[in-house]
């Protein structure tokens, strides 16, 4: 058995064929109001961008945090699953 939030994972790999980009995101994170009119594209994906797999922190350190994932539906971001 694994945790719930776990099943995220699950329901991204099975949906992601029907999207350009699918964004999954842990349930517990939470944005604030003053991000409710900004466009995750713009800030998570440059103009052009060639990538497949998109996953940025915004701390000072700039990790990995796949708390927040946007996938492209192509071979490379399906083989991130």
């Amino acid at each position: 058995f694994r945790a719930w939030n776990w099943l995220r994972w699950v329901a991204a790999a099975n949906h992601l064929r029907h999207y350009d980009y699918l964004l999954v995101v842990d349930p517990d994170q939470m944005i604030p109001p003053q991000c409710w009119n900004v466009s995750l594209v713009d800030v998570m994906i440059p103009e052009g961008s060639q990538a497949h797999v998109f996953v940025k922190d915004v701390a000072p350190k700039r990790t990995l945090n796949n708390g927040v994932v946007i996938l492209r539906n192509s071979p490379r971001g399906r083989f991130f699953f």
